[in-house]
């Protein structure tokens, strides 16, 4: 078995694996980071990411590489639809991939993204829609948050060309259905980004905090937590 540590680094969630002197590990992870993620349907089932995706169901006592990528920059970001988890979603610096069938094959989605000068810093799916994605990117520019609506086939720029400043998280709030709420975590603050039923886009400052940050979710509701000088991390809840 392994020790799983949950570390922060910067505005990433990242995972350390330790390796126990009983077991060898079972695929191609060397000590540093990984992504991972859990199936949003089977709590079984674990997604991990290193040059290419691996995938166990049986909590991770096994593990099978489902993908060929072999991405050089190794894999930041992984994100499985909650309503198709057939549908995967991945990403390192520069580069988004999908997969429709589980891992079967995969395709790059990257398309007009401009990442020969952004990091792509997060991907989301949205909820009830395996065709709509986010990905957040982290620069000083308008470039901040994309949209596809047809599965990567194209994207559009969401962005609020008043705040120049990088994203690094996104997350969507669930619990409202009439419309679509996303916050997003950048260098100074937390936006929420409001798309009505109609289509237009709203934004408005969400939180003001300052250093780095990420937001998660809980049973709670949405919540964020910010990183003060990589010393200490306080967890507030954002209202809207």
């Amino acid at each position: 078995m392994f020790n799983i540590q949950a570390l922060k680094v910067g505005t990433f969630n990242v995972l350390i694996w330790h390796k126990k002197q009983d077991k060898k590990l079972a695929f191609e992870l060397e000590p540093g980071f990984t992504p991972y993620i859990q199936d949003p349907t089977n709590p079984n089932t674990i997604y991990a990411g290193y040059s290419d995706v691996w995938k166990s169901t049986d909590k991770g006592d096994s593990w099978t590489k489902i993908s060929t990528v072999n991405s050089t920059n190794k894999l930041k970001n992984i994100f499985v639809a909650p309503s198709n988890t057939q549908v995967i979603i991945i990403s390192d610096n520069t580069k988004i991939w999908k997969t429709t069938n589980g891992g079967t094959s995969w395709s790059e989605i990257t398309g007009s993204l401009p990442t020969n000068y952004n990091l792509i810093s997060s991907i989301l799916i949205k909820n009830g829609d395996h065709q709509t994605y986010w990905v957040t990117l982290a620069q000083f520019d308008t470039n901040k948050v994309f949209q596809t609506s047809d599965g990567g086939t194209t994207w559009i720029n969401i962005s609020d060309e008043s705040y120049q400043l990088p994203a690094y998280s996104l997350i969507q709030n669930k619990q409202i259905l009439s419309e679509t709420h996303l916050y997003i975590g950048t260098e100074l603050g937390i936006y929420l980004k409001r798309v009505c039923q109609l289509g237009s886009i709203q934004q408005q400052r969400a939180a003001s905090v300052k250093w780095n940050l990420d937001i998660y979710e809980n049973r709670h509701g949405i919540r964020y937590k910010v990183k003060l000088f990589a010393k200490s991390i306080e967890v507030h809840p954002v209202y809207y």
